[in-house]
C-alpha cells in the first residue's frame, strides 16, 4: 500500500470518518504488525514491548472522554516506524471506541435492529378521503375539480390540469402527509415542486385560482417555486409567512421545535412574522422563536446553504445540535418514540450521518460521553 493512502486511512480513523471497511483494515494491520514488526527490526523485542506499552498507556491517559488527534513522530527517517506507531494509536482508538459503543446502547427488551423508515405518504382529499400513496399504483389516483392527481413511476405525486377551470369555481383543498420514516415529492398545480420531510404535512388547493398561491406547512419541506410575477407563492408555517415569486428555499417548522428556520438557496424571499418582515438573500438562514411572543427575525450567513436540504439527499446534517434536536430528527426518520431524561448532560453534535444506517449505528456515531440509550422495541430512553 502507498504511504500516502495508508496515512489517509489512518487520519480518517482518527477523525471518526473512516468506513467500516477501513476500520477493519487497520484492525487487521495491527494484528499483522504484532506478528511481523519487521519495520522496526532495529529494535529489540523488549524495546518494542516497552514502546507499545507506552503508546497504549498514553492513549488511555490522554483520550479522556473523546478520541484525540495523534500526530506522527517528527524527524523519524523510516516512515514505517511512524506508520507503525500511528497504527498502534489507531488500533487503540478503535478498541476504545468499540468498548464505548458497546456500553452506549442497552436493550431492555428483545435485541433487534431498527432500520430507516420507508413508508409512503398519505393524500387527503377535500372530502376527507384518504389515499395511501405507497400502495397506489402509478397513474391517476384521484380527480379534484379540473385536476388529475397522478403518481409517477418514480413515486412523485403530480397535479395535472385535465381541462380548463370554470370561472368562479372554488377548488377543494388537499393535504399530503408524510408519516415518520417517509419523504415524498409533489408537483403542485402551478408546476412548483415541494419535497416533504418525514413527519410533515402540506395543505394546498387542488388549483391555484386566487391572487396568491397559498400553501400551509407543518414540519419541513424544500420548495422549488415556478416563477409567476403576478402571483406570489406564500408558505404559512409556525406563525411565519414566506412570500416568493420564484425561487428555491427550505422551511423547517416542526411543531414543538424551539425555532422555525427558513433557508434561501437561490432567488429572494420576504419572510414575515407578527412583528417584522425581512428580505433574505441567497445563502442566508432566518429563524424565529416558536411559541414566544418575541417574533423578531434573526438572520445569519451560511457557508454551505445546501446543507439545509441535505435531508433530501440522504444525509442528516447537524451543526451544534443538542441531544433533544438530534433525537427529534431520529424519531421522525426511524419511527421511534424517544424520551430524553431531564438529568442528561447537555451535549452538542456537529457532523453528517447517512440516513441509510440503522438507528443503532447512527447512535454510536454520536459518541456522547456518559450518555446511554435504552432500547425497548420502538421506544428509546436517553439516560445519563
Amino acid at each position: 500500500m502507498e504511504k500516502d493512502h495508508f496515512l489517509k486511512i489512518l487520519s480518517k480513523v482518527q477523525d471518526r470518518t473512516a468506513t467500516e471497511e477501513e476500520e477493519n483494515f487497520l484492525r487487521a494491520y495491527d494484528r499483522m504488525f504484532e506478528k511481523q514488526p519487521d519495520g522496526l527490526s532495529h529494535l529489540s523485542p523488549a524495546e518494542l514491548k516497552a514502546m507499545e506499552k507506552k503508546i497504549r498507556s498514553g492513549i488511555a491517559r490522554e483520550m479522556g472522554d473523546r478520541p484525540v488527534r495523534i500526530s506522527l513522530i517528527p524527524g523519524v527517517r523510516h516512515w514505517w516506524l511512524a506508520a507503525s506507531l500511528g497504527i498502534l494509536c489507531a488500533a487503540g482508538m478503535i478498541l476504545y471506541l468499540s468498548r464505548r459503543e458497546e456500553g452506549m446502547i442497552r436493550y431492555t427488551g428483545k435485541v433487534h435492529t431498527i432500520l430507516p423508515g420507508n413508508k409512503g405518504a398519505v393524500l387527503i382529499l377535500g372530502n376527507g378521503k384518504r389515499i395511501d400513496l405507497s400502495a397506489a399504483a402509478k397513474g391517476v389516483v384521484a380527480v379534484q375539480g379540473n385536476m388529475n392527481i397522478a403518481k409517477t413511476a418514480s413515486g412523485i405525486i403530480e397535479y395535472v390540469a385535465a381541462n380548463t377551470a370554470q370561472p368562479g369555481e372554488k377548488p377543494s383543498w388537499n393535504s399530503i402527509v408524510t408519516p415518520r420514516g417517509s419523504i415524498v415529492a409533489v408537483l403542485l398545480p402551478d408546476g412548483s415542486k415541494a419535497y416533504l420531510n418525514a413527519g410533515s404535512s402540506l395543505r394546498f388547493p387542488a388549483a391555484f385560482t386566487d391572487a396568491e398561491r397559498a400553501v400551509e406547512l407543518s414540519g419541513e419541506a424544500e420548495f422549488e417555486v415556478r416563477h409567476q410575477p403576478s402571483r406570489p407563492f406564500v408558505v404559512s408555517s409556525a406563525g411565519q409567512k414566506v412570500a416568493v415569486l420564484g425561487t428555491h428555499f427550505n422551511v423547517n417548522a416542526y411543531p414543538g421545535s424551539r425555532r422555525a428556520r427558513t433557508t434561501l438557496i437561490t432567488g429572494s424571499i420576504a419572510l414575515s412574522s407578527s412583528v417584522a418582515t425581512r428580505i433574505l438573500k441567497p445563502g442566508q438562514q432566518a429563524s424565529i422563536a416558536a411559541g414566544n411572543s418575541d417574533q423578531n427575525i434573526s438572520i445569519r450567513e451560511l457557508s454551505e446553504p445546501a446543507e439545509a436540504i441535505a435531508w433530501r439527499k440522504g444525509i442528516f446534517h447537524f451543526e451544534n445540535s443538542s441531544i433533544q434536536e438530534v433525537m427529534k430528527v431520529f424519531s421522525l426518520w426511524y419511527d421511534v418514540d424517544i424520551v430524553v431524561e431531564a438529568d442528561v448532560p447537555e451535549r452538542l453534535f456537529s457532523g453528517d450521518i447517512h440516513k441509510t444506517l440503522s438507528l443503532e449505528k447512527a447512535l454510536k456515531l454520536l459518541n456522547y460521553h456518559q450518555v446511554y440509550f435504552e432500547i425497548n422495541g420502538r421506544s428509546i430512553r436517553v439516560r445519563s
